[in-house]
């Protein structure tokens, strides 16, 4: 942006030395170095509130978090990126993944069925006019030693969830997903839920069993 300080209304070439100087321009020098300062105090606060930090401006050089609210960041290369993960030792019969909070949720422990609900946090900028994608991984483990395998529901509230049909992954497709999570092998199953406008229609997908 360009800085709304002006500058040229300081006379830096006053006082004058060696003579007798009005004190209005003493004045008027103050009041227009004030004025700037308010100026350059306001334009401070906006960059404090909107740019991209890698570290706080408090002079103590902590870890921000850098909240974007839906603008777009273009043109660019990422390296070393990582996605934020959210693990949870579950004993919940419900979970709901908060899709703001986390890129991937690793659940492990599953000890009896549970339903698993895509219905909060999707960004309310993204809309079918202006549509982009956000998705949530979801990492599945059973608890060890149990008798049989945790049946998993997936669902999406009151909003609509669709499931990959390419491959048979789930027990039942509607209204809800069903799946198990295997008690003998412990193995991960790894979905993927996305969305496109807000968390109104979401897509689930099986990623793999490891």
């Amino acid at each position: 942006m360009t800085s709304a300080i002006d500058e040229s209304v300081i006379d830096e070439t006053y006082p004058v030395a060696g003579q007798d100087n009005d004190t209005q321009g003493f004045r008027d020098n103050f009041g227009n170095i004030k004025t700037a300062l308010g100026v350059a105090g306001s334009e401070i606060t906006v960059l404090q509130n909107n740019a991209v930090l890698k570290a706080s401006v408090d002079g103590n050089n902590s870890t921000v978090t850098n909240n974007m609210a839906g603008s777009t960041i273009r043109n660019g290369k990422l390296q070393g990126m990582a996605l934020n993960v959210i693990s949870n030792s579950s004993g919940d019969n419900t979970i709901i993944l908060n899709a703001s909070n986390a890129s991937v949720y690793n659940i492990t422990n599953i000890d009896s069925n549970t339903t698993i609900q895509f219905n909060a946090g999707w960004p309310t900028w993204s809309t079918l006019s202006d549509p982009s994608l956000v998705s949530v991984r979801v990492m599945l483990k059973a608890k060890s030693g149990l008798g049989s395998s945790p049946i998993i529901t997936l669902a999406a509230g009151a909003n609509t969830l669709i499931a990959d049909t390419s491959s048979a992954w789930y027990t039942t497709a509607t209204p809800s997903v069903t799946m198990t999570v295997s008690h003998t092998t412990l193995k991960y199953k790894v979905i993927e839920a996305f969305s496109i406008d807000g968390g109104t229609t979401v897509f689930v997908r099986f990623l793999g069993e490891y």
